[in-house]
């Protein structure tokens, strides 16, 4: 994880969406705030989730966590949280 403290940890919990999470994640490099980080937590995703994450790489702090199929966003929220640096946390569903 990042060493610097941020301002905002935004969890983004994930299961089969690719391409609504690079809608989602092209929203946030459209943010005018830019003092976050965003910690994708995929539940499990058989689609290629992951594909995306590189895309992002150069224009977000992005972190990708892959867990085994939990069944809900709680697990993987639970674990956005635990690897957040923010001093705020804002919860960001994939298909938003």
């Amino acid at each position: 994880m990042a060493e610097n403290k941020v301002m905002v940890s935004v969890i983004i919990p994930t299961y089969n969406r690719k391409e609504q999470l690079r809608k989602c994640l092209n929203s946030l490099v459209n943010q005018t705030f830019k003092d976050f980080e965003v910690i994708v937590c995929d539940d499990g995703s058989t689609d290629n989730s992951s594909e995306i994450i590189p895309l992002f790489q150069d224009k977000l702090n992005i972190f990708y966590h892959f867990g085994e199929n939990w069944g809900g966003p709680a697990k993987p929220r639970n674990t956005g949280i635990r690897m957040s640096n923010g001093e705020f946390i804002c919860f960001l569903d994939s298909d938003d």
